[in-house]
């Protein structure tokens, strides 16, 4: 009987442990990406409509022109807790959507480049996709 058991043990084992963890940084970057994306649909369906991004200087400031029209539930933090961030520039021609990630702290600079690891921005920059944690693809 024992004997039996052993290969369906393995499979349960197996897809036990290739589950990240409950709370890891892996479980959180999948959660606050689908947040951005459904974000990025929402301006680029704005856009649709009114040929021009949401006028935005902050998370707080799209919600009530995108939502519930355009998305809802809205979300307004990243899977860390930290407000997520919006700008649009050249009158509303372009955007940015930013989560700064495990670290909570927004990098400007590291912007150009994917984030590598939980702790670095991840970014979408209108027209673009999104610049995904390399850690946890």
């Amino acid at each position: 009987m024992l004997r039996s058991l052993s290969p369906l043990l393995f499979v349960i084992t197996i897809a036990t442990y290739a589950q990240p963890p409950a709370g890891s940084d892996c479980q959180a970057t999948g959660q606050t990406m689908r947040d951005l994306r459904n974000l990025q649909t929402t301006v680029e369906a704005y856009y649709a409509d009114y040929k021009r991004y949401p006028d935005a200087v902050s998370i707080a400031q799209l919600q009530p022109i995108v939502s519930p029209i355009y998305i809802r539930p809205f979300p307004t933090t990243d899977a860390w807790g930290t407000e997520l961030l919006y700008r649009t520039f050249a009158d509303g021609k372009a955007y940015v959507i930013a989560s700064a990630g495990s670290d909570k702290q927004f990098d400007e600079r590291t912007w150009q480049k994917g984030p590598r690891n939980a702790s670095e921005d991840a970014v979408i920059r209108s027209g673009q996709e999104l610049k995904m944690w390399e850690e946890c693809k």
